[in-house]
């Protein structure tokens, strides 16, 4: 893990999936994100009888639930590793590549398998099936800030500029583009990743 690190800042997040399981771990475990690092390590420990540092070798179990292994995660990153909230959340940020999510489009490049979730790709998705704080639902139950489809069939939050300055002012993080929490049967989404992939946005 030290190769891996070099030198980076790191800290620890909870993460749900299929890494997770409770039954067998008898909890659930932390993972580790490194900044400028895509991705996450889970600590589930090795399955190496003949390693000489069997007190690293079972997973780190910091919680009956997902929420308390995130609210262990935010003691130690505090209390061991010296970091404020707003750091580590930097560095969360950055390993789940968020900066191109907000942008106009997300590059092919960034469609890959080791986010901590998969990417924003701006289907327009979540915001057709019900309306944020900010938006107001139309007659079918989407939002009616919701801008028409582009060319390659994504759809933006005609609110994305007013949101983002008063959240910014109410010291709110930016959740817009954070990632996509319904990919499966997303068939919005999945006709914005190929045409993507066929027009080789970079």
């Amino acid at each position: 893990m030290e190769n891996i690190i070099k030198g980076r800042r790191f800290c620890y997040t909870a993460v749900s999936g299929d890494h997770q399981d409770p039954k067998k771990h008898g909890g659930y475990m932390p993972s580790m994100v490194i900044d400028g690092d895509i991705g996450h390590y889970p600590m589930q420990g090795r399955e190496d009888d003949g390693w000489d540092q069997p007190e690293f070798a079972m997973p780190w179990i910091w919680g009956n639930t997902i929420e308390e292994v995130g609210e262990a995660c935010n003691r130690f990153n505090s209390e061991r590793l010296g970091l404020s909230e707003d750091q580590a959340w930097d560095i969360e940020i950055s390993a789940r590549g968020v900066g191109s999510t907000v942008s106009n489009n997300i590059t092919t490049s960034e469609l890959g398998h080791h986010q901590l979730w998969p990417p924003c790709v701006r289907s327009g998705h979540c915001c057709m099936q019900a309306p944020c704080g900010y938006g107001l639902a139309g007659e079918d139950g989407s939002c009616i800030y919701l801008l028409p489809d582009n060319d390659l069939g994504q759809r933006k939050c005609g609110k994305y500029d007013e949101i983002r300055e008063t959240e910014k002012h109410l010291g709110f993080k930016q959740m817009m583009g954070m990632g996509c929490s319904s990919p499966i049967a997303n068939t919005r989404r999945a006709a914005v990743i190929s045409n993507l992939r066929k027009m080789d946005v970079r």
